[in-house]
């Protein structure tokens, strides 16, 4: 075990005792058992479970690092997504995540400064990537930490600019409020310089789902997508005969007509969240951990891709954000959304921020249910992360203290998991998402599904030059010539992969 982890294994066993109590009391009152970041009895006993029912990292607190000042860069408002992990008050991008939401993220922070000894600078830029790429390259070290969108740190980390997280020792990378899947994906060879959990929310915000309008289901005689859910029979094609069934738009339609209905309103950028769905990589790894190209390298993958692009193509039952581009909209993506939370669309493929819209936009009665399955061999429903944040440490932070700074993104992570009534995730999930009078029964069992089937592709985190953008490219054109299309860029994509590996390879 590592010098600082030594140092604590009395604490660690302490804890484990007093936790081992601790379990055998009552649930409280309003902790969901069904909820994913509600911990099993077996888990409440384990070694990082305070006494006081929050997660601890297994260092405890160290008196070298009291009096200190943990400065941390955030993302401030880029339209809709911002950073809402570490600040109090609702954001610029419009999502209000709820009093409780807030609190909760006020309470982590009181505690983590009272309880480290610590004072916390939380500083937000409306371009924190290139506030993140000046600071490092002058060196000014100002920053301990930055929390950015994961595709920026991508490209830090194979500039060279962030610590390989496993090299430092205050940093526990096993612990539960760290995302394993995602340590596989962002890792490449036997290094890893960001990583993302509970520290964000910004990564279940971002993860896709179906939304659909419960009364038109009923009111068209439907199947219900819970039912289908429950049978696995929630599937691609399913969801395209549902959507025919119910619309009757035509090519002339106006898009701002009441009286038109769309199976769905969407966009290109759904395709690629539709591919990944069927839990087929863009790219995947070698024995080496490298990224190795998967996306056309087979009829499947292809297959797949121009049967996503044929079913969207040209169809009148959906409706298309972009398509209201030259249609008089001011908003296409407001307008859009209007189109169904005003009752006039059976689904809508969207990420946990439109959700969280909905409970204060509309009044239509709504279910959620996953991304459908995409091929005849999906034993589960897979959830995909659009897009989200994560977090990377600045080689030489704060001057050089890169230990301090691990030592604190493992204390924030781990205050945010606290998995009862006032914890960051608790909130978000329990409250935010799934408050009373927003969401049935059903709806509620399904986040936690959702959330509990995240899956990162490698390929979409570093995007290797056009790669996990070519299906929305070619929905954007209108065409499913994807061979074609894979073929022009191919090798650009390789020579991408070669390059990251090589930039990991390079950086010490």
């Amino acid at each position: 075990m590592k010098k600082h982890l030594k140092s604590a294994l009395c604490l660690v066993l302490l804890l484990c005792m007093v936790a081992v109590f601790a379990a055998c009391e009552e649930e409280p009152a309003g902790t969901s058992s069904g909820s994913v970041s509600t911990t099993s009895d077996a888990e409440k006993t384990n070694e990082y479970l305070g006494a006081d029912g929050r997660y601890t990292p297994k260092l405890g607190v160290l008196d070298e690092y009291r009096d200190k000042t943990f400065t941390i860069l955030c993302v401030a408002s880029t339209g809709t997504y911002q950073s809402d992990d570490f600040t109090t008050e609702v954001g610029e991008g419009g999502i209000d995540y709820g009093d409780n939401y807030y609190a909760a993220v006020k309470a982590r922070n009181d505690l983590v400064e009272q309880n480290y000894g610590v004072t916390l600078d939380i500083r937000k830029e409306e371009n924190a990537a290139a506030a993140a790429t000046q600071d490092a390259t002058a060196g000014t070290n100002t920053y301990n930490a930055y929390s950015l969108e994961t595709g920026s740190l991508a490209t830090l980390a194979s500039d060279g600019l962030l610590v390989d997280l496993r090299t430092l020792n205050n940093l526990d990378l096993e612990a539960p409020w760290w995302n394993q899947d995602a340590n596989t994906a962002f890792s490449i060879g036997d290094k890893l310089f960001f990583t993302t959990g509970d520290y964000t929310i910004m990564n279940k915000a971002n993860t896709w789902c179906i939304i659909f309008n419960k009364q038109m289901v009923e009111d068209n005689g439907l199947e219900s997508p819970y039912d289908l859910f429950k049978d696995g029979a929630w599937t691609f094609d399913k969801m395209v005969e549902m959507a025919k069934a119910v619309s009757n738009a035509t090519p002339t339609s106006a898009w701002d007509d009441n009286n038109v209905i769309y199976g769905m309103v969407t966009a290109t950028v759904d395709m690629r969240p539709f591919y990944s769905a069927s839990g087929m990589l863009f790219c995947d790894k070698n024995a080496a951990n490298e990224p190795e190209l998967k996306f056309g390298m087979d009829e499947a993958s292809v297959n797949l891709a121009k049967t996503i692009l044929e079913t969207f193509n040209g169809a009148d039952w959906k409706l298309y954000a972009t398509e209201l581009q030259d249609k008089g909209s001011k908003d296409i993506w407001e307008d859009s959304f209007g189109v169904f939370y005003n009752g006039r669309a059976l689904f809508r493929p969207s990420g946990f921020t439109a959700v969280a819209k909905m409970r204060t936009r509309s009044e239509i009665e709504f279910g959620i249910v996953p991304l459908p399955k995409m091929t005849d061999t999906q034993d589960e429903y897979i959830s995909v992360p659009n897009n989200g944040y994560s977090i990377g440490i600045p080689k030489q932070a704060k001057a050089e203290d890169e230990e301090f700074s691990a030592y604190m993104v493992d204390a924030m992570a781990a205050g945010a998991k606290y998995d009862r009534t006032g914890g960051m995730t608790y909130e978000y999930l329990e409250t935010t998402l799934k408050g009373k009078g927003y969401m049935d029964d059903d709806s509620r069992e399904l986040v936690d599904y959702i959330f509990s089937h995240l899956h990162y592709d490698v390929g979409c985190v570093y995007g290797f030059d056009g790669l996990t953008g070519l299906l929305n490219d070619l929905s954007a054109k209108a065409s499913s010539e994807v061979q074609s299309e894979f073929e022009a860029i191919r090798e650009k994509v390789q020579t991408a992969i070669e390059k990251v590996v090589a930039d990991y390879e390079s950086n010490t």
